[in-house]
Formats: structure tokens, C-alpha cells, sequence
């Protein structure tokens, strides 16, 4: 008698898993991720409103039924990021993972996006091949920056509303959020009452800048900075002192601070320390 044939991966909607169900995948498909990632059911409602992770559109490869590949797809109108893709260890190698993608691609340009973002981690080698086998293109460098609060220059930085912050962050930005800090993003929490703070450089607000973070442990997230032109080396500082001294924590971590932004050299000189670099790329869709 022979063999009974194994069944064909089925790619379906993420929407198929509970909440429970899609946080287990990811915890085992980022499983030996050089950066640790934990995602329990709260964290992956929090990133689903956020990032306007679309658990519909987004899609999932089971193999005998079980769940073993993932690829989250953020929408916001007429762009599409990829909000994590992985495949679970005993699994890997076998195209499941260009399987998935290729799927929430076709599902990205049904939904009318012209282009595809996502981010991966310079050690990363294999997802990169994979995106750009599938046609991504690198378009600038973002570092995860992380810093222990100075024990003074906070002096130089006083609360403010969120409100106030964002418009000064509006008037000085120098570069393009990452998705996960962009306006939209802000907008979402601040609708899904996720609890944000505010500084802001002391000073007329035309002379000044701002920053908005959300506390996370003992260290704020910094979510969005923008200072001044030219006052990047003596504002960064005070916002960053300021946003410590407001809550009382440790310190502050910036993920995805692109290379182009006049803060980043910043973060190298006041001693900040580089834990991770990614590679934000590209797909155009149109």
C-alpha cells in the first residue's frame, strides 16, 4: 500500500486565527531572531490598531493544518507595509516563505497600494534575498538606538500636551517616519487610548523642537523627535534628558532612526549605543 500524499501548504487569512493563535505563530516564527521578540495576545491587538495590520488581508500558511508562516499586511491608503513576516524553524527552507509573500503582494495591489514597505535586520541575509527576489529595493538605513538618561540637561526640555509636541515635530521634521512612527501610527494610539507624553525645547516654538514617546518599562519609546536645523546637537540632548526626567526612567530607546535624520549623528556623539541596524526597503506596486 502506498503512502497516503501529504497534503499542499494552504495559504489563508490571518483572520482565521484567534488573537491567541496568530501571537503564538509569531513568537515561533521569530524564534532565534537576533533581536528578541516577545508578542503575547495584548501586543498583538496593540500592533494590529497601531500599524492598521489588516488580519483580512493578511495571510497565514498552514502545513497539515497546523500554522507554520506568517505575513501581516498594513494598509493605509495607498501604501502597505509588511508589519512582520516568518516562518517557525522546522519549516524554513522549503518557500514558504516567498509563498506568503507573494500572496500578501497580490493581496496589497487588489487593495489598490502602489507601494510595499517593510524593514529587516542587516543580519537578516536570508529574508533579504527573499525580499529582493521578490522585487524590494533598500532605500535608506534605520538604527535602534537605545541611551542611559544624562544626569543633567533636562533644564532644556519641559512637558507638553501631545498636540503641541506633534505640531513642532510637523514644522521641523527632516526626514520620513518608519511606518511604526508615523503620523498614522500616532493617530491610531491616541484613538485607542494608548497613553503618550510630550516634550518640548524650551523656548519659541519657531526656535525649538519636540518630542513624543510612550513609556515602556523603565525607558520612554521615542516616537517622533524633530528639532530646529542647526540646533540638533544642543536640542536632541535636552529632549531626550527632559523626556527621563518627566517620567523618572533609566533611559530611551529610538527604533528605526533613519540615517538621513540629523539626529542620528547625534545619537553616536552623546554615547547612544547601536543594538540593531535594519535595512528599510521597497516595492513598487503601480
Amino acid at each position: 500500500m502506498s503512502a497516503a500524499a501529504v497534503p499542499e501548504p494552504a495559504i489563508v487569512p490571518a483572520d482565521t486565527l484567534s488573537i491567541d493563535e496568530l501571537a503564538a505563530l509569531f513568537g515561533a516564527a521569530y524564534e532565534g531572531y537576533y533581536v528578541p521578540l516577545h508578542v503575547d495576545a495584548a501586543a498583538m491587538r496593540l500592533m494590529i490598531a497601531a500599524f492598521d495590520l489588516d488580519p483580512r488581508e493578511s495571510r497565514v500558511v498552514r502545513a497539515a493544518g497546523v500554522p507554520v508562516a506568517v505575513a501581516m499586511l498594513g494598509l493605509r491608503d495607498r501604501a502597505a507595509w509588511i508589519g512582520g513576516m516568518g516562518v517557525v524553524p522546522g519549516e524554513r527552507g522549503r518557500g514558504l516563505g516567498v509563498a506568503v509573500m507573494n500572496a500578501v503582494i497580490a493581496r496589497a495591489r487588489a487593495r489598490g497600494a502602489r507601494e510595499l514597505w517593510l524593514e529587516v535586520l542587516e543580519q537578516n541575509a536570508p529574508a533579504a534575498r527573499i525580499y529582493e527576489r521578490l522585487g524590494f529595493v533598500r532605500t535608506r538605513g534605520l538604527g535602534v538606538w537605545s541611551i542611559e538618561c544624562p544626569a543633567g540637561g533636562a533644564e532644556g526640555a519641559t512637558p507638553c500636551s501631545v498636540d503641541a509636541a506633534r505640531a513642532r515635530v510637523r514644522a521641523h521634521r527632516a526626514a520620513r517616519e518608519p511606518w511604526q512612527r508615523a503620523d498614522g501610527t500616532l493617530e491610531r494610539m491616541l484613538a485607542g487610548d494608548v497613553a503618550l507624553r510630550a516634550v518640548r525645547a524650551a523656548g519659541d516654538a519657531a526656535a525649538g523642537g519636540a518630542a513624543v514617546y510612550r513609556v515602556a518599562g523603565d525607558r520612554a519609546s521615542v516616537l517622533q523627535l524633530a528639532v530646529a536645523p542647526g540646533r540638533e546637537h544642543e536640542l536632541v540632548p535636552a529632549l531626550l534628558a527632559g523626556m527621563c526626567r518627566d517620567a523618572g526612567l533609566a533611559g530611551c530607546r529610538w527604533v528605526n532612526l533613519p540615517d538621513e535624520d540629523p539626529a542620528a549623528p547625534v545619537m553616536a556623539s552623546v554615547g547612544a549605543r547601536l543594538d540593531a541596524r535594519q535595512h528599510e526597503m521597497r516595492l513598487r506596486l503601480d
